[in-house]
């Protein structure tokens, strides 16, 4: 029988959160796997510091790989938003709804969405100012879109769902702001 790397651990925890919209129990992630308790703890102290590496692992897919690809776009800013939103709509949104889900319960996980909604917001307002905008317009867009997406991905299950409305809003949001300028 194949070792259970630490990784497959996180993977089928994400997946089995994702599914369950509730962190599961060392049980089902043992159940899961066909492993045996002795085996998570050999990778995690208890389920605590097993649920921070999930959102460890949710912050580096979801957050820090995304930004970086972007910064790694040698194109200006304006493109580079556009690789962004790309990339923003092409995120697990099932992964992100029990994420937020989970923070509604949990004190590490609403201190994981905080510190990743300010990242991501801090990222998009550098993006918009790098557009143009002064830095108390690259904030009220950086809130209005961020809500957006959070929102839209709560609303719309299906992806096409998603991807339109944010686009109608965005389209809006720009022809109102090029007016104000």
């Amino acid at each position: 029988m194949a070792r259970t790397r630490k990784e497959d651990w996180i993977r089928v925890g994400l997946e089995l959160l994702t599914r369950l919209g509730i962190p599961p129990t060392i049980e089902e992630l043992c159940h899961a796997l066909e492993k045996t308790k002795g085996s998570f703890y050999h990778h995690f102290k208890d389920a605590k510091s097993f649920g921070l590496e999930l959102l460890k692992q949710w912050t580096d897919t979801h957050t820090n790989m995304l930004i970086a690809i972007v910064e790694s776009v040698n194109e200006n800013a304006e493109i580079r938003h556009q690789i962004l939103d790309q990339l923003a709509m092409n995120v697990d949104r099932d992964i992100e709804r029990a994420i937020r889900t989970w923070a509604w319960r949990d004190d590490d996980a609403r201190g994981f969405v905080e510190r990743v909604d300010t990242q991501r917001m801090q990222f998009l307002e550098k993006l918009l100012i790098g557009e143009g905008l002064s830095q108390e317009q690259a904030q009220h867009i950086t809130k209005i879109e961020y809500a957006v997406m959070v929102g839209s991905t709560h609303m719309f299950i299906d992806p096409q769902d998603l991807k339109s409305s944010y686009d109608v809003v965005m389209v809006q949001l720009r022809q109102s702001l090029s007016e104000e300028l």
